[in-house]
């Protein structure tokens, strides 16, 4: 029996034919023509025999080292199984911050326009009102105007008439007094008119 290197855990066909039982460094070449033969396999046995410890003890370190294996994947997929639910729930997360964000940018835009629609209205408002007023206020003149022009005619060229009781005119002044006494009470209903308009535009 020698102690070559292990080639095989079966038997093969060495270089001169005869068969070789190859197990953990020992090589036995079984020679059935030697006498030798039945010591050589009791050796061969007993060999074999010492090394089954450390073959169970190899096996079991396998094992635990696949055991071990087995719990640190079993503890990655876990983990790689919570990382993809917190990405999820980033995505989600995200998705309702986008949505939030493109509602908040929408209602600015819709206060800005309505903001912008407010302005213009009181602008329109203001400026209506303002020309209104331009306009009372020009036939408001208009009206102490022609007061003002009938109260200086009926001074400098009325004489009131005690008998009758009536202020008397030259020629047509009877007429002009009551043309310009017209022309005020139809600018004063004229201001009127609008006036009331404008209240009740208001209400």
């Amino acid at each position: 029996m020698q102690g070559n290197k292990v080639q095989a855990m079966w038997p093969n066909r060495g270089e001169d034919g005869k068969e070789v039982v190859a197990w953990s460094g020992f090589d036995y070449r079984e020679n059935n023509d030697s006498p030798a033969s039945a010591a050589a396999d009791a050796r061969f046995i007993a060999a074999a025999r010492n090394l089954v410890p450390a073959l169970r003890a190899a096996l079991t370190a396998a094992e635990a080292e696949r055991d071990a294996l087995e719990i640190s994947l079993d503890a990655a997929n876990t983990a790689i199984g919570n990382m993809s639910i917190e990405l999820s729930d980033m995505r989600v997360a995200n998705g309702r911050l986008t949505a939030r964000v493109a509602t908040l940018t929408e209602m600015r835009d819709q206060s800005q326009r309505d903001y912008g629609d407010a302005v213009s209205r009181m602008e329109d408002m203001l400026s209506r009102a303002e020309k209104d007023e331009v306009r009372a206020e020009a036939l408001r003149e208009a009206v102490a105007y022609v007061s003002r022009r009938r109260e200086t005619y009926h001074q400098e060229h009325g004489s009131y008439d005690y008998t009758t009781g009536v202020t008397e005119y030259p020629g047509t002044g009877d007429e002009y007094v009551a043309e310009l006494e017209e022309i005020e009470e139809g600018i004063t209903d004229l201001i009127n008119q609008r006036s009331k308009a404008q209240e009740g535009g208001d209400a």
